[in-house]
């Protein structure tokens, strides 16, 4: 039987046939490390970066093989992407009406278009713990989750301060011949031995979520390894993320022997291309002494605030860990505390003096990639 990785190589060598050898580093770009399953999947990985690769460089990933359209499990707009609806009545339908509208408010309902609604994914996975939403409305293409327990029970998709339960990525729509894949990576429970579940641990596995032209019928996804698709749509574990240095590549194969390459995300939306990066170690001390910032652990940028109840004077000091590319800077009030190498070992970062007046704010700002995770504790020594 002709394995995945044997279809991937094969579909890549008779696309390249006749062209020169490509340069031996050239993987080296779209390179991913993982700490499981590293040895044994070293050269599917690699062929799948490759088929990615070639398909970008095609304009919609097909490796090879008829592009026309499959029929579809229902009727769909003219102007739509011409995809199957892969929703399975796990999640009613007032819930994704609410979703949209809440969409609609986040942005201040100044979306002009044709308000007709295609649903392409409104389901729910991870054992029922997150709904996922795909669909087409006022000429934009919109991907998002939610975690269940905020949506489910008739909760507003945007709430009277303005926060959301929903995570959204959108873009402009396709042309209605797009023939790519969709998705985007969100976080979920990793399994562990004692029972807890990843809120508990704070420390999240990857999952990757695929939409395909309806005629894919499976995906293959580095460290995830092969998962069905129905209607071209799936969701799967990746796994713990220690780093990264781009994109997870993902390959779609379909029902004619085709394979399409590209990556998890949503063509054009960065923020859907970020995998959820592996928690670093927890901080081995603590910072005592003076008004404490709180100890955070966190992917990319981040901002917060702590009020003391009267004047505040001190040094501003840092504990911070982190792992991914680059380094993080840490910033009290605007004021450089220091920076990080973000190789997994622990520094302790001594600061310039800060100050805030009775009503005032300590704003601890940490400065990092979206593909480095950090813990970090932060500290006004004084009084």
């Amino acid at each position: 039987m002709l394995t995945d990785e044997d279809a991937l190589r094969t579909a890549l060598a008779d696309l390249t046939l006749g062209q020169p050898e490509q340069p031996i580093d050239r993987s080296r770009a779209i390179r991913r490390r993982h700490v499981r399953r590293r040895m044994a999947q070293a050269g599917v990985t690699a062929a799948v970066a490759a088929v990615a690769i070639v398909g970008s460089l095609l304009g919609v990933g097909a490796v090879s093989g008829s592009t026309a359209t499959p029929p579809l499990n229902r009727t769909v707009p003219a102007s739509a992407i011409q995809y199957d609806d892969a929703r399975d009545g796990s999640v009613p339908q007032s819930v994704l009406d609410e979703a949209l509208h809440g969409w609609l408010v986040s942005e201040n309902n100044t979306i002009p278009g044709p308000p007709h609604t295609v649903w392409y994914v409104g389901n729910l996975v991870q054992g029922g713990r997150v709904v996922v939403a795909i669909f087409e409305a006022y000429g934009w293409l919109v991907a998002g989750y939610a975690p269940a327990a905020a949506v489910l029970k008739g909760q507003p998709a945007v709430h009277a301060n303005g926060t959301s339960p929903w995570t959204w990525y959108a873009v402009g729509a396709p042309r209605p011949d797009f023939r790519g894949i969709l998705g985007f990576n969100f976080p979920g429970p990793q399994p562990v031995n004692d029972g807890k579940n990843a809120a508990e641990t704070a420390n999240p596995d990857n999952w990757v979520l695929v939409l395909a032209p309806p005629d894919a019928t499976r995906a293959y996804v580095p460290f995830a390894g092969t998962f069905a698709l129905r209607h071209g749509f799936g969701v799967a574990n990746a796994g713990q993320v220690p780093e990264a240095d781009g994109p997870m590549q993902v390959s779609v194969f379909l029902t004619n022997g085709d394979v399409i390459g590209g990556h998890v995300g949503v063509p054009g939306n960065k923020d859907s291309s970020i995998e959820t990066l592996a928690a670093p170690p927890p901080l081995t001390h603590h910072l005592h002494g003076g008004l404490d910032l709180g100890t955070t652990t966190d992917q990319g940028a981040y901002l917060g605030g702590t009020e003391p109840l009267a004047a505040y004077r001190g040094q501003a000091e840092a504990l911070v860990v982190c792992r991914g590319a680059g380094t993080v800077v840490i910033e009290v009030n605007g004021k450089r505390v220091g920076s990080a190498l973000c190789d997994g070992t622990e520094r302790a970062l001594d600061g310039p003096v800060v100050h805030v007046r009775r009503g005032g704010t300590f704003y601890f700002k940490v400065k990092a990639g979206p593909f480095t995770s950090w813990r970090a504790q932060g500290m006004v020594m004084g009084g």
